[in-house]
């Protein structure tokens, strides 16, 4: 879990295929069509319950309330807690190479939103918060990874 742009999807996408266990974006189970329309918020539980009741899985996404249940059935979670000079660092690239490979998410003004929000995640973002209320509360057995040198360590000892 992490903020946009903290390298959750590149990391599940490494460590699914490294250990062969199937990974699921978050966004997937809230979009029915990627980030036009959304399921409703019975449907998300459902289909988060029909992942996370699997034997194996890797989840990633930053999405909100609905995925308590996730949090209750972890064995291990990856919280990318970068700075927000490198998340915004990120975030800018992602952009800039959205509209040179014409696959951008939306156009300025979404990309704007997510860098405010990356800005605002470490204090006082809702879904910042809720992270930490679910660390505290089911304590999951967890790597906090808070530099790029903690994050470069984890990849050189996974990969």
């Amino acid at each position: 879990m992490g903020t946009m742009g903290a390298g959750k999807t590149t990391l599940a996408k490494k460590l699914s295929k490294k250990l062969g266990i199937k990974y699921y974006d978050l966004d997937d189970v809230v979009w029915i069509k990627k980030f036009t329309k959304k399921r409703d918020k019975e449907k998300r539980i459902q289909r988060l319950k029909e992942i996370v009741d699997k034997k194996q899985w890797i989840i990633e996404g930053v999405h909100n309330e609905w995925n308590e249940y996730a949090f209750k059935k972890v064995q291990l979670l990856i919280w990318l807690d970068l700075n927000s000079h490198y998340v915004v660092r990120q975030l800018v690239r992602r952009y800039i190479l959205g509209l040179i490979m014409r696959n951008e998410r939306g156009g300025f003004k979404t990309q704007w939103d997510s860098v405010k929000y990356a800005l605002r995640y470490r204090n006082g973002s809702k879904k910042g918060d809720f992270h930490k209320l679910m660390v505290e509360k089911y304590k999951p057995k967890l790597i906090h990874i808070k530099t790029r040198k903690q994050l470069k360590k984890l990849l050189e000892e996974v990969f």
